[in-house]
């Protein structure tokens, strides 16, 4: 690391902008490589930027959502309960019903997919910066 970079590091920490100064080193370098222009070199600082607040709201939405980041939609197995329509879980997914101010619940024996799709779903709506919480009564 260079005296210069170092500087700009500390800088950039100093004014919140983590994201930019974890991957300085690296865009720079990037930049003298490819020779970069200083608009893309900056577009590309900018992105890591917003990529690290962005995946700094997920992980504190997913917190709040007592979301278990295991239990997603991805990872759901649809054939191990047939009866579940895939269909309007996936349409539950978009959360357009927390848009509309709605509720839903999962009703149903144990060991049904219950648990794991209300979570997934709250994951699905993290990822989509909604603030949503979880319960299990």
């Amino acid at each position: 690391m260079s005296t210069n970079s170092a500087g700009l590091i500390t800088q950039l920490k100093s004014l919140k902008l983590s994201g930019m100064a974890d991957t300085l080193e690296l865009r720079l370098m990037e930049a003298e490589n490819n020779s970069l222009s200083f608009s893309e070199f900056l577009s590309m600082a900018i992105t890591d930027e917003l990529q690290t607040r962005s995946n700094r709201k997920l992980q504190r939405l997913l917190s709040h959502a007592h979301a278990d980041p295991s239990k997603t939609l991805e990872s759901f197995d649809f054939s191990f309960n047939p009866s579940i329509n895939a269909t309007v879980i996936r349409e539950l997914a978009t959360c357009r019903f927390i848009e509309k101010g709605e509720n839903i619940f999962f009703l149903g024996p144990t060991g049904t997919g219950k648990t794991h799709l209300a979570k997934a779903i709250a994951h699905m709506a993290c990822r989509k910066h909604l603030n949503v919480e979880y319960f299990n009564f």
